[in-house]
């Protein structure tokens, strides 16, 4: 169909690419890589189990094509950063399925030198160089450094596996008298190639690199091609090798695995690197190298036995005892390490918690909390707090929040004479205070508060075994000096923010235009802000320590005391008082007053008396009152006042 702007797609073509967008969709989720394994799974059960299908060779063949396909398929879509690598890999499935294809369509008469070498094996034992090379260069990618101690572990087990391989299934073969050099060759370059493998797989799995879903589907191939290998090799070289199907199957599964290895999304990140995972020498892979080194002496018995040679017998096994011992040394030392580990993270844990809290509570819930987690370790933990006169004990409940209950007094001066004299070291009978089952030993005293009784003492109590080794006890003084050290920090800085909120408040009221006093008992004055100076005349000096009366005209004494007293009893309720104050001058000003009862509170402890200078304000309504009643020119009385005083004296008049 054509149109004014060019060629309208057919529905065909539509159909066509709208499938092709489907399929590449499907192809970026991990679910078409599953789905493709389980489709050679069926497959691979057809093999096995379903007739006539069953030990049908081309079936083995499709499935090795499938996986082949699937691996082309994966990195066509996915592009990932190793390219190289994967078409390595897939070379080595093609030749691979080449070397099946021949075998199970060409007759098995034809051979071609005449000396049971065929083409099929010279395409097969194509594939193991050219898998290896894809391995190495994924290695290359991978590793982050050269010298990583993954490298030598892995070296170590290749070189035991290498040495299994040689003895149990590459020298029997070369040394058979009854088969060609050049059968000879070629039977024994199938171990080889399985042994170059498995020192590349061993390379791989050492490499510090990224372990996505992809890279363990790939160390599946290479696992399925080892064990159907080997597993055939040592049957041929017992008798026992019948061409079982099983073994055939796993050795299928090789293609099968790289294909759904390809297609699985996670293929871009097999060739990083992990950046945030470092070698650790865990219990394994030191069970690992123990099993790969003791692989010589162990095929040197096998060797040794049929000889009867007791004295070189008896050397081999003393050394293999030896070995033990010292890999049993390793072995504590492997655990003392990964304790060491645990304590170092809990106490950088510990560490990150008390930088991020500032309040005294939240800091022993963080110390508390450091000691619990504590991997491996059995310890309870319990906080002591004696701070004006009260006792408390402290530790973390089941859901992780800090509990507290009332302890006796006299815990303290035992407290601090174990942290000074005896050695930090608290004898049991404070258990039933500190709610610890009833135990003979002893506690370990920490004090988180030294040289610090006016915020009164603090003390972390560890019990249990492990609280008196070496190592754990200096990583819980480490965490008793981050705890004090927090806590003094949080401590200075409330000091700070305290000195410096009464420094902008002193600020506020030296600078204020108002008066501020506090009265203590009797009407004393405690307090006076500076601004008396510029208001009444008097200083600070001459006022504070005297009764208020001082500053009082003689006839406000009554009604202004009367006033003061009446709102003591009203609580902290507020009141405004009108009243006159004498200036050192003698001459009287105007003030209204606002009183408030704080004697309650602490931090005042009296009445606080704002006073503001009105006086201006006083003069200003007199002198409006003055000129509503009077003559502005002749300052005599007007009509409003007139009416004003004849209104008062009828009503006078009235009452009378």
């Amino acid at each position: 169909m054509q149109g004014g702007y060019g060629t309208l797609p057919s529905p065909a073509a539509r159909a066509f690419r709208n499938l092709s967008s489907r399929t590449a969709a499907s192809i970026d989720s991990d679910r078409f890589a599953w789905a493709f394994l389980a489709l050679g799974v069926s497959i691979t059960s057809l093999y096995l189990f379903v007739r006539p299908l069953k030990g049908d060779a081309l079936v083995l063949s499709g499935l090795s094509f499938l996986g082949l396909l699937g691996l082309v398929a994966g990195v066509r879509r996915h592009r990932p950063p190793a390219r190289g690598a994967w078409w390595l890999f897939g070379l080595g499935l093609a030749t691979l399925l080449i070397g099946d294809l021949y075998s199970a369509i060409l007759p098995p008469v034809l051979r071609v030198f005449g000396t049971g070498v065929s083409v099929a094996d010279v395409a097969r034992l194509a594939t193991y160089p050219l898998v290896t090379a894809g391995l190495i260069v994924l290695i290359r990618r991978r590793a982050q450094r050269t010298d990583d101690p993954g490298v030598v572990d892995g070296l170590i087990i290749a070189l035991g596996l290498a040495l299994a391989s040689a003895i149990l299934m590459i020298a029997p073969y070369l040394n058979d008298a009854a088969l060609a050099p050049l059968a000879r060759l070629v039977s024994a370059s199938y171990p080889f190639g399985d042994l170059i493998l498995l020192v590349a797989a061993v390379g791989i799995v050492f490499d510090g690199g990224k372990r996505p879903v992809s890279f363990y589907l790939m160390i599946a191939a290479i696992a399925s091609l080892l064990v159907a290998d080997d597993v055939g090799t040592l049957l041929r070289l017992s008798g026992g090798y019948h061409d079982q199907l099983w073994l055939q199957a796993t050795r299928g599964l090789f293609s099968l695995f790289w294909g759904a290895a390809a297609l699985h999304p996670s293929v871009n990140a097999v060739s990083d690197p992990e950046f945030t995972r470092r070698s650790r020498f865990t219990s394994t892979r030191l069970a690992l190298l123990t099993v790969a080194t003791l692989i010589a002496p162990v095929l040197e018995i096998a060797k040794v036995l049929p000889l009867h040679d007791g004295d070189l017998l008896l050397i081999i096994v003393a050394s293999i005892g030896m070995f033990g011992l010292a890999v049993a040394r390793m072995a504590g030392l492997v655990r003392e390490r990964e304790k060491a580990v645990a304590r170092e993270h809990a106490l950088s844990s510990a560490g990150g918690m008390l930088i991020g809290v500032s309040e005294p509570m939240d800091i022993l819930t963080a110390a508390l909390r450091a000691v619990a987690g504590l991997d491996g370790t059995p310890l309870a933990a319990r906080v002591c707090r004696f701070y004006q006169g009260h006792a408390e004990a402290m530790e973390l409940d089941a859901s992780g929040q800090l509990s507290r209950w009332p302890i006796s007094q006299n815990l303290g001066p035992i407290l601090r004479r174990s942290v000074s004299v005896d050695g930090a070291i608290v004898r049991s009978t404070v258990r039933s205070q500190l709610m610890l089952p009833a135990s003979d030993e002893p506690l370990l005293a920490l004090d988180l508060r030294p040289d610090s009784d006016e915020q009164g003492a603090l003390y972390l109590l560890l019990a249990g075994e492990a609280a008196f080794d070496d190592e754990i006890g200096y990583a819980m003084r480490t965490l008793a000096h981050q705890v004090a050290l927090a806590l003094g920090s949080a401590e200075l800085s409330a000091e700070v923010h305290r000195r410096a909120s009464e420094a902008r408040f002193a600020t506020l009221v030296q600078n204020s235009s108002d008066l501020i006093t506090v009265l203590g008992e009797g009407n004393e004055i405690v307090y006076q802000s500076p601004s008396i100076e510029r208001i009444l005349g008097y200083t600070v000096d001459e006022v504070v320590g005297r009764p208020l009366e001082l500053l009082l005209h003689p006839e406000e004494h009554g009604r202004l005391l009367r006033r003061l007293n009446d709102g003591r009893r009203a609580a902290s309720r507020s009141e405004a008082i009108d009243c006159l104050l004498r200036h050192k001058d003698g001459t009287l000003r105007h003030f209204e007053i606002l009183h408030t009862d704080l004697s309650s509170d602490a931090t005042v402890g009296g009445v606080v008396l704002n006073g503001r200078d009105v006086s201006d304000r006083k003069a200003f309504e007199e002198q409006l009152s003055h000129q509503a009643f009077h003559d502005p020119v002749t300052l005599l009385a007007n009509r409003a006042l007139f009416n004003e005083r004849v209104r008062h004296a009828v009503g006078s008049t009235r009452r009378d």
